[in-house]
């Protein structure tokens, strides 16, 4: 029995192989593609970076920055930029596609991105000093839009046929697709337009040379096969990595990055004195110089502050012959006084000569200055006002004083009693000093307290304002140390003010009077800074 059960044949429709499906005949069984989305995914990811790579460099090099630095008014314009990028535009179309272009795109992509990555920083010197404009203007344009259109049409060649065989396109035209990559372009140009231009340009350069990079992969993939990247590519990339990462760190140190939110427009050039900081904005097409964080020369209205500054108290003066300015350095006050031909020597006293060096390398100061700082009548002195003022005895014609306002009390004791008794001891017969003394409208009690410090240290006063519309309706205050009130003659000067009149100066209107007389300043009793806080804040500054 169990030899005829050994002997006996399996049936082998009873096996368990029997009831498995079996494919019919002809039918040949062979592994399941991929889905379309996961072969797409590279080239479409390259082609959106690559895309917004090119919108990025084209718009910081060909638009930003021009407009950051070349505003109008300067030469050469941001129309030069323009003319320089259609030249490289047409250049790059021009140049042959070549059968080599899969080696030659990555190394066009890294090439741009280490122009990329200098551009921020080719500009901030060239701006800062004193380098004619015209070769970033022109050379930065020009080869950016040259690489980037020529990596285009060998992008175009390399990968053409391969886009529209996986219908790339398509597969990005998904709602929520082009959802995603536009709150992602969005934020990468917000975060552009933050960091400022000498960053922007090397974190761009960076990225871009990231892409170069994948471009050997990509290739690979849609091949099927390794592919190596030539050496040139692979050293341009790295070199432009280094380069980006390197001009990153060392931007930390020429523009902190703190410092970067703490302005409404963009900084586009620092500078750190021995004992203050400069920094220029550009926004709005306009450029302004700020020194300690406080704007101190803005294109925007400059002259109209500078002229109520200096111009009355020389029509208020009998005599030129000599003159001292606290404060100056930036050449517009230095302007203001050297148009008046009886004015003789000026003595500026300032902190720091790290700005009216600053202001004679920068075009935009220099024209705004007239070269009034290359006169042979000035000399400058670096010491702090008040103490210059101690420790000498010159006595001058007209003294004229636009130090920061009292916001502390280190710059609240330039607003003390003491410090007016010493400019009254500086002063000749029949000499008149000029102080700037915060906005009669935002600051009327700092204002009065200006005054009343002036009355106590023995100068006879005469207040007036100044609409400036990038500080506000500013007041200024005229003092006399011979009992005599100073009285601004309109005759002299008419001729030097522009957009306001004599009348209009000395009219204080009610509302600039503070509603009870402010108390003096001491050194010992600064209350001037707790006023000018106070004001600050209910002006909401």
């Amino acid at each position: 029995m169990a030899a005829a059960r050994a002997g006996t044949a399996v049936d082998p429709a009873s096996t368990p192989a029997a009831s498995e499906p079996k494919p019919p005949p002809g039918y040949v069984q062979v592994e399941r593609a991929p889905a379309p989305a996961s072969v797409a995914l590279p080239v479409a990811a390259f082609v959106v970076l690559g895309a917004a790579a090119a919108v990025a460099q084209v718009n910081e090099v060909v638009v930003r920055q021009p407009q950051l630095y070349l505003v109008s008014g300067t030469s050469p314009g941001t129309g030069v930029a323009a003319l320089a990028a259609l030249a490289g535009a047409a250049a790059g179309l021009l140049l042959p596609a070549g059968k080599d272009a899969r080696s030659r795109l990555g190394f066009l992509v890294a090439a741009a991105a280490s122009v990329l990555a200098l551009s921020g920083a080719a500009w901030f010197f060239a701006f800062g000093r004193g380098i004619t404009l015209w070769l970033p203007a022109t050379a930065l344009p020009f080869l950016v839009a040259a690489l980037v259109t020529h990596a285009a049409k060998l992008a175009r060649a390399a990968l053409g046929v391969a886009v529209a065989r996986l219908g790339v396109l398509e597969y990005l035209l998904s709602p929520f697709r082009l959802l995603g990559i536009a709150v992602v372009l969005g934020a990468a140009a917000s975060a552009e337009a933050t960091v400022g231009p000498l960053r922007a340009g090397a974190l761009l350069g960076m990225a871009t040379a990231a892409l170069s990079g994948f471009c050997p992969s990509l290739f690979a993939f849609v091949d099927g096969q390794p592919i190596a990247a030539p050496r040139a590519t692979r050293w341009t990339a790295a070199s432009a990595l280094l380069l980006g990462g390197g001009l990153l760190a060392a931007s930390q140190r020429w523009v902190p990055v703190g410092s970067v939110p703490s302005f409404v427009n963009t900084v586009i050039y620092a500078e750190q004195g021995e004992r203050q900081s400069l920094m220029v904005t550009s926004g709005q097409d306009a450029l302004e110089l700020f020194v300690d964080g406080r704007l101190k020369v803005s294109m925007v209205d400059q002259r109209r502050y500078f002229e109520a500054l200096v111009q009355p108290v020389l029509a208020a003066s009998e005599r030129h012959d000599r003159v001292l300015l606290i404060g100056g350095g930036s050449g517009m006050a230095e302007r203001e006084l050297l148009r008046h031909d009886d004015v003789g020597q000026i003595t500026v006293v300032l902190l720091d000569d790290a700005l009216p060096r600053l202001a004679r390398r920068l075009r935009w100061t220099r024209e705004l200055s007239e070269g009034a700082l290359a006169s042979p009548k000035l000399r400058f002195v670096e010491n702090e006002g008040i103490v210059w003022l101690s420790d000498n005895d010159e006595r001058f014609d007209v003294i004229v004083v636009d130090l920061p306002d009292p916001l502390d009390y280190l710059d609240a004791k330039s607003y003390s009693v003491h410090f007016y008794r010493l400019l009254a001891r500086h002063l000749a017969p029949g000499g008149v000093a000029a102080v700037q003394a915060t906005s009669a409208f935002y600051s009327p009690r700092t204002f009065d307290a200006i005054r009343a410090s002036m009355n106590a240290a023995g100068l006879s006063t005469r207040e007036y304002h100044a609409p400036v519309p990038t500080f506000g309706d500013w007041g200024f205050i005229l003092g006399r140390g011979d009992g005599v009130v100073p009285r601004i003659d309109a005759e002299r000067l008419s001729p030097w003010l522009h957009g306001v009149t004599v009348q209009e100066l000395e009219l204080l209107p009610p509302d600039v009077q503070p509603p009870e007389p402010s108390p003096e300043n001491l050194l010992y009793d600064m209350s001037m800074v707790e006023i000018f806080a106070e004001e600050r804040h209910e002006a909401g500054l």
